[in-house]
């Protein structure tokens, strides 16, 4: 990112400004001290210390929290406190510096759907999953708000694509099958149950879930 770039390069600048001129002084004492031993040590020692400190930078950095992140911690205090369009203040200022966040704007999508603005949730959620195609989390907003809407064709495209995404989910095949049944797609929803029982083969909740998949199944409650 552009802020990381720019500290990065003010940092191993103002780092160097103080390494390289003690190191290039042990590399000196040549004249100082006497035998070959001793000046391959300071060769040593001054290239050490030129490259400690910048790596140590180059693997930290990344790490550091951007203004995003921050932002983004102040919406949930936000929300903490109910105070909605503060929230979605502090993620629109976060887009500005940071647009193809896909957590900002996935972020950003959550509240104004908890502020009933549907089309807006969907757009933002739409916009963060061409960032990032593969974010389930984002996919499964979607769907779930695109179900909600009647738009549950479309919705259904977006659990099955998550299912495709990450086929080792048991929560994607789960999610996927409660909206199969929604639409009375039993047999399907059955196949996804199983899929899922089949990633974690103790869970009670999928097993209740498949039963009563089964049992809509026998009483012909189906498209």
């Amino acid at each position: 990112m552009d802020w990381q770039l720019r500290l990065s390069v003010v940092s191993l600048g103002c780092t160097n400004l103080i390494v390289i001129p003690i190191a290039v002084l042990l590399l000196t004492q040549e004249g100082i001290i006497k035998g070959k031993l001793v000046n391959y040590f300071y060769y040593i020692a001054g290239l050490f210390l030129v490259l400690i400190p910048n790596f140590l930078l180059a693997v930290t950095l990344p790490h550091w929290p951007t203004p995003a992140d921050n932002r983004m911690a102040m919406a949930r205090t936000y929300i903490g406190v109910k105070n909605l369009p503060a929230a979605e203040a502090q993620l629109r200022q976060a887009l500005e510096e940071e647009p193809k966040n896909a957590d900002v704007h996935g972020n950003l999508a959550v509240i104004l759907l908890m502020q009933n603005q549907a089309g807006e949730g969907i757009a933002e959620l739409q916009t963060a999953l061409r960032i990032a195609p593969h974010n389930s989390q984002w996919r499964w907003q979607l769907g779930s708000v695109l179900m909600q809407v009647n738009r549950q064709k479309e919705g259904l495209a977006q659990f099955q694509q998550a299912t495709f995404d990450n086929p080792a989910s048991p929560d994607g095949h789960y999610l996927y099958a409660n909206a199969l049944m929604q639409t009375g797609s039993i047999p399907e929803a059955i196949d996804e149950y199983k899929k899922a029982l089949q990633l974690v083969p103790d869970n009670e909740t999928l097993k209740a879930a498949l039963e009563k998949a089964q049992a809509a199944m026998t009483n012909g409650n189906t498209k």
